[in-house]
């Protein structure tokens, strides 16, 4: 196998880039959630650079120990779940993916989308880990805490999105060449949107996940604590080094078989199921829905639900006025009261539950299709309606 030209990697990355930011840009609602979580997340980096700060000042403690021997496995885990996750939603499948395998290999693309994955994802992740490094040196008193803090978290983060695009990659080809699990995708999809409230609105995240932490707090990963103390406690730094490499290996083994993986979905040819082709039905035919509207509403309804079908990770966004009433849920449950917010509440939750679910725009989801719908002659009372 030739090596990777670092020119088409880097102008794929550029393209993938732009149209990410332009994309961004240009949603006026998004750029403003992502100040709002800006703001956020900088009071939370000031929280952890504090936290990070004190047990500087007492590196020997046991709690310090047990969080470096922790918080790389969290790391990982949580570099694994965002990179998993967007490969099952949209990274998979780049804009203009067909144009780019016609004139270079798909090893390359593969490269490209990796990159602008890692950044994405290890800005989330890696931010945080400097800071923490940065602010325990201070405490310490030793700047090279700053620098084997950050290596041991950067190594299972980096770790954690080879395993991520490993497991993202090799689920889309089950999902792509099963018929069952094609049929069964919104099933599936339904089942770990309602674990994962289920999660939330009990408050069992410890006992969900808990266990799952405290199994990967093990070697290799908790000899990245050696590592990461080393400048500030006696430690075993040799096996904090043998860690850190055995890490790097893993990681070097998944990224080729990751990019295997999304060599053999972009080439492969998909199952079909009925609910993709309908059975004959044309395009025009309201369905179900032509029992509850007129004709050209159900349309409408129609084509809405059949994209909900076929891309179900976007309804995602209905779930999150959720998480907003478990506070509100957990207090009922456990008091037995309803607190007097509550009936204002469930209805503006329920109105941006219905307003995610296909967009506050009825335009806003034709993409191409847009100039069609349009011109079609379908009023907009009836788009709305339908949507």
């Amino acid at each position: 196998m030739s090596l990777l030209r670092p020119r088409a990697v880097r102008l794929i990355v550029g393209w993938e880039l732009r149209r990410r930011l332009r994309r961004f840009t240009e949603r006026t609602a998004q750029v403003l959630a992502t100040a709002f979580a800006g703001i956020v997340i900088t009071l939370a980096l000031v929280a952890l650079a504090v936290a990070s700060f004190l047990a500087g000042r007492e590196p020997g403690g046991e709690i310090v120990r047990a969080a470096a021997e922790t918080v790389p496995a969290v790391v990982w885990l949580l570099a694994a779940l965002l990179v998993g996750f967007r490969v099952l939603s949209s990274a998979a499948d780049p804009d203009n993916r067909d144009g780019y395998l016609t004139t270079i290999p798909a090893r390359e693309l593969f490269a490209g989308v990796a990159v602008v994955e890692s950044a994405t994802v290890l800005l989330y992740v890696c931010l945080p880990v400097v800071v923490a490094g940065v602010a325990f040196a201070a405490g310490s008193g030793r700047p090279a805490a700053a620098l084997t803090v950050s290596v041991a978290g950067a190594v299972p983060a980096g770790v954690g999105v080879a395993t991520g695009l490993a497991v993202g990659f090799g689920a889309r080809n089950l999902s792509a060449r099963s018929r069952l699990v094609a049929r069964l995708r919104v099933v599936l999809w339904l089942l770990l949107g309602i674990g994962y409230a289920a999660v939330f609105l009990t408050g069992q995240i410890d006992s969900a996940l808990g266990p799952l932490v405290r199994g990967l707090t093990r070697p290799p990963f908790t000899w990245l604590a050696d590592l990461a103390l080393w400048p500030v406690v006696a430690t075993q730094p040799g096996r904090g080094v043998v860690g850190a490499a055995a890490l790097v290996v893993a990681g070097a083994v998944l990224f080729p078989v990751a990019a295997r993986l999304a060599t053999l979905l972009w080439y492969a040819d998909g199952v079909e199921t009925a609910t993709e082709h309908g059975d004959g039905e044309t395009t025009i035919d309201p369905g179900a829905w032509g029992a509850v509207a007129d004709t050209r509403t159900a349309w409408v309804a129609r084509v809405a639900t059949t994209r909900a079908r076929r891309a179900p990770v976007k309804l995602v966004f209905v779930a999150y006025p959720v998480f907003l009433l478990a506070p509100e849920i957990t207090q009922v449950v456990e008091t037995g009261r309803v607190p007097a917010s509550l009936p204002s509440v469930v209805p503006l939750m329920a109105a941006w539950a219905g307003g995610a679910g296909f967009a506050l725009n009825p335009l806003g989801d034709q993409g191409a299709t847009l100039p069609v719908a349009v011109t079609s002659g379908v009023s907009g009372s009836a788009s709305s309606a339908g949507r």
